[in-house]
């Protein structure tokens, strides 16, 4: 496990103190294919690395009447998910299933806060990472509306030209 948390984005670079503390604090959980892992707008109380497998972070969508969760971004081996345990109101903005089978290590919110706390150091660095990972989640969002508006603009313009 502390292979994959020395590389990942939340814990990379950090010293073999750091993270032998945080190996400590972790929690390995095994998902099968299917597995939700957290639900949009559940309380978010954990941090969770992918340590293998592959889970997907999901958007509930209505589509022909049914609510279908749909996959917006596939995340493997050394992927931080769960970022919303670190920002008020601390409820996950997405969902999360294993697409496949996967093992997770998951961490308390309230125990990594005390390490922040502790260690300003350590501190900063931990909520930078976290503000690079909501950047690139807000990049894919931002991708995949983009792509939705060109495709609705194209759609319009032949609608437009036949018309």
């Amino acid at each position: 496990m502390s292979d994959v948390l020395r590389k990942c984005q939340l814990f990379e670079n950090l010293d073999e103190e750091h993270i032998s503390r945080i190996e400590e604090l972790a929690e390995r959980r095994e998902l099968a294919p299917g597995d939700k892992l957290f639900e949009l707008g559940a309380e978010a109380e954990q941090v969770f690395v992918v340590l293998d497998g592959t889970v997907e972070l999901c958007v509930p969508l209505t589509i022909h009447g049914a609510i279908r969760e749909v996959a917006i971004a596939s995340e493997e081996a050394g992927a931080t998910l769960g970022w919303s345990a670190f920002v008020k109101p601390y409820r996950f903005r997405l969902s999360a299933r294993a697409a496949t089978a996967a093992s997770i290590a998951s961490f308390e919110r309230a125990a990594l806060h005390r390490l922040i706390d502790q260690d300003s150091g350590f501190g900063c660095v931990i909520l930078g990472r976290i503000a690079e990972i909501i950047s690139q989640r807000l990049l894919t969002v931002q991708a995949l509306w983009a792509r939705e508006l060109q495709r609705k603009i194209t759609e319009d313009a032949q609608m437009r030209t036949r018309g």
